[in-house]
């Protein structure tokens, strides 16, 4: 059993990091495998401050209504979407079964979010205009949360993106009515390459492969950003891009071999992350390279004993089944107790991240009513929703003032055990918050630009 030991810098950096204080961090941000130690956690952060709701305010609703809009068919389905579905019905239950929000029941509707962009735009009017939903959570998609967030501007409806990685919503434009509560993509890529450089600080060979679509090459372009201001004196030897849904990897494999990259980040998700490993390990690819997969986390399960050990396998966060340790973090052991009670199956990252949607929600409208005395407006919730903190599964959310959440990244080596009938994960590396993310209102690249 690997139990997680991590000493967690979630204090915000209010300014540029340096490339001295990037490479300085490595060391002291990064935490190791502790077998057979408990979890410690360094405390909440100094600013939070907690408003109990003791009773339901003045003018309380009966119910309130939530909007959830997810993949239940097509690529996105299958342990991204349908886990985020189950993960809002675990918490909506969980919520009313212990008095609602702020003494307001929940009443939710889920809605399909396969169908593009503009099937996204009509969803999300629906929902506002004939569902009269109080608040709308979801989006997968980054491509449909770039879509739905000006439109949720112009209605005024309070939306919360809870699994987009796109760095480019908050960093292109400000909003009122939009929050994400976890961070982008930028944590995968620049985690990918602290990762690299504390793994193997004499290589000399890096490369990349990714679907050719934003997400790859968004992804592909900060991790390269990064590893490049971090190790200047490195080769980019493979950068490559299949399209979406390739059947066929039999060409990129064998030129990855030929390459010979000591290290390899790929942001592959869902079906073809999944044959991509099954073809890759029969060409042997990963005795020869070690590769780092930021979606790895929800195909563990999918591909069980299929599932390569020693591959460094990203959580998109810090979401991991056992970090923090079930056993001295009680929110991780309930909902990791009772998702796999009701469903049959492990969380994964889309479900922790809907878990963070829903229940910063309900914080939110508590702090505020609980500071006005009365049913909050969206007004109030917007500015209490602002610097929010709240603890999560995995440990504490952060809140921003640009509306986007912040987390540290967790990266950590598939391993093979009894306990599961799939990976495991061994020596996990925890990069710390300040490290992955960009400060408030700097854009990712030009951020790692500065270092």
């Amino acid at each position: 059993m690997y139990q997680f030991k991590a000493k967690l810098l979630l204090e915000l950096s209010g300014g540029k990091v340096s490339r001295r204080e990037i490479l300085k961090y490595i060391g002291s941000a990064v935490v190791g495998a502790c077998v057979g130690a408990g979890v410690t956690y360094i405390g909440k952060p100094a600013e939070v401050v907690e408003v109990p709701v003791t009773a339901p305010p003045k003018k309380a609703p009966e119910y309130l209504k939530m909007g959830i809009v997810t993949f239940l068919s097509g690529a996105g389905a299958s342990w991204f979407g349908i886990e985020g579905g189950r993960a809002a019905e675990w918490c909506i239950e969980k919520i009313n079964r212990e008095g609602g929000i702020a003494g307001a029941k929940i009443k939710y509707v889920i809605v399909d979010e396969a169908g593009g962009a503009d099937a996204n735009v009509t969803i999300l009017r629906r929902l506002q205009e004939e569902e009269k939903c109080d608040v709308v959570i979801g989006w997968i998609s980054s491509a449909d949360a770039l879509a739905v967030a000006p439109v949720a501007e112009e209605l005024g409806q309070l939306i919360i993106i809870y699994d987009a990685g796109t760095n480019r919503i908050f960093e292109e434009r400000r909003y009122k009515y939009v929050f994400r509560t976890k961070s982008h993509l930028a944590i995968d890529a620049v985690g990918a390459a602290l990762a690299a450089v504390k793994l193997k600080p004499d290589m000399k060979r890096v490369g990349t492969i990714n679907q050719d679509y934003a997400w790859g090459r968004d992804n592909a372009a900060v991790f390269l950003a990064a590893i490049k201001k971090l190790k200047p004196d490195v080769e980019i030897v493979s950068d490559y891009y299949s399209k979406l849904y390739e059947t066929d990897y039999t060409p990129f494999i064998t030129k990855l071999l030929a390459d010979k990259p000591e290290f390899v980040y790929s942001s592959y998700w869902g079906g073809d992350l999944i044959a991509f490993v099954k073809q890759a390990a029969g060409y042997g690819l990963f005795k020869q390279t070690l590769f780092a997969f930021n979606c790895g986390n929800n195909s563990l399960q999918a591909l069980g004993r299929d599932f390569p050990e020693g591959i460094l396998v990203g959580h998109r966060g810090p979401h991991w089944i056992e970090y923090l340790d079930p056993k001295s973090w009680p929110l991780q052991k309930e909902f990791v107790e009772g998702y796999y009670a009701k469903y049959g199956v492990y969380p994964v990252y889309p479900a922790y991240h809907m878990w963070q949607a829903i229940f910063a929600y309900k914080a939110a409208v508590e702090k505020a009513a609980a500071l006005t005395g009365e049913w909050p407006d969206v007004d109030d919730i917007i500015k209490a929703f602002e610097n929010l903190v709240i603890q999560t599964p995995n440990g504490h959310l952060i809140m921003r003032e640009d509306h986007n959440g912040v987390e540290p990244m967790l990266y950590a080596f598939s391993v093979h055990t009894p306990k599961y009938p799939f990976p495991d994960m061994r020596d996990p590396l925890v990069f710390s918050a300040e490290l992955v993310n960009p400060p408030v209102g700097v854009p990712t690249l030009e951020w790692i630009n500065s270092w």
